[in-house]
């Protein structure tokens, strides 16, 4: 079995990937819902497809030893990802920069991987179409049924897909640049994470900082979003001491399965 795994920093359109490629894309199944890469989909799948976007910081390991494995990275301007909010939860923010560093840094040892590719979110829903055929370059398995562009005329989204996605609409570029409509919350957060600058220019959103001037009479919004802007020690710790059982575990069965297949 195939696994085309979907991850990147959260609000970067996990969402709008997983049901573009379930439904424009020939597959035997995948999960609407988020699914962990630890999660096992049931037997008899040649290519399944599943999404959960902070899987990009726990995955290095595993990813280098199953070669069926394949991963798509989403990333967006921090700015927009970081003044999204989840229909689910519209009273609060839902991610912060603090996130979106953390995956940003977690996916540069995979660029050179051919069974990784990096989509940017601009790029999506600017070109689908030209997204689609260079995902199906970089992974040659995945057989189109539908254009990209379309999907929208023949997707059947869960409640909570569409939810996450604003409803089911045509792809389309409403979305970017909507964190000028925030500008308390980009102010607090270059407050608190400085490197906020540096990010946009190295990853291309900026090419100096004079965005910045727009910000000068802002006053700064510091209200706790979903994602803490530093996680507790001792929370941290448990959550990493439960991801080495769940990699261990993986390797295992990855291991155990290697086996019985050279039995002869």
């Amino acid at each position: 079995m195939k696994r085309l795994h979907v991850v990147g920093c959260p609000r970067s359109g996990t969402t709008l990937m997983i049901q573009l490629i379930a439904t424009c894309f020939r597959n035997d199944g995948y999960y609407q819902r988020e699914m962990s890469i630890f999660e096992e989909p049931k037997s008899g799948y040649g290519l399944f497809l599943s999404k959960k976007p902070t899987d990009i910081r726990r995955i290095k390991r595993i990813f280098e030893a199953d070669k069926n494995l394949f991963i798509l990275y989403m990333i967006r301007d921090p700015r927009d990802s970081m003044t999204s909010i989840h229909n689910a939860q519209p009273d609060r923010y839902f991610s912060n920069f603090r996130v979106w560093k953390e995956c940003a840094d977690s996916a540069k040892p995979f660029e050179t991987n051919s069974r990784f590719i990096t989509i940017r979110y601009e790029t999506l829903v600017a070109e689908p179409d030209q997204v689609q055929a260079q995902l199906m370059s970089v992974f040659p398995f995945l057989e189109k049924i539908h254009d990209f562009a379309s999907f929208e005329q023949f997707s059947g989204p869960s409640q909570r897909s569409a939810e996450a996605m604003g409803g089911l609409r045509p792809v389309s570029m409403v979305s970017i640049g909507k964190w000028r409509k925030h500008l308390p919350r980009v102010k607090a957060q270059l407050l608190l994470r400085p490197e906020l600058a540096d990010a946009l220019i190295t990853y291309g959103y900026e090419q100096d900082n004079t965005w910045q001037n727009i910000l000068t009479e802002v006053e700064p919004d510091f209200r706790p979003g979903r994602h803490a802007e530093q996680k507790p020690f001792f929370k941290t710790y448990e959550a990493r001491l439960r991801t080495w059982w769940k990699i261990r575990r993986y390797l295992r069965k990855l291991q155990a399965a290697s086996a019985s297949r050279s039995i002869p």
